[in-house]
């Protein structure tokens, strides 16, 4: 998973959280214990943020 700069997103929240950089043993574990909740996760993001765009729109085409 990248971000729109084309950083890997996962590394960089793993340094944010833990203030380091894990050794591969450690990344991997957390990588795929994390991976589907942030599936999950973008879903919801992604769905909340279908459902303000789509309110978004009412309001301004009832002006």
């Amino acid at each position: 998973m990248v971000d729109s700069h084309d950083i890997s997103i996962l590394p960089a929240y793993v340094y944010g959280i833990f203030g380091q950089e894990l050794t591969t043993v450690e990344f991997n574990n957390l990588q795929r214990a994390f991976l589907d909740d942030f599936r999950r996760w973008r879903e919801v993001i992604l769905k909340a943020s279908r459902k303000i765009v789509a309110r978004f729109r009412e309001i301004h085409s009832n002006q």
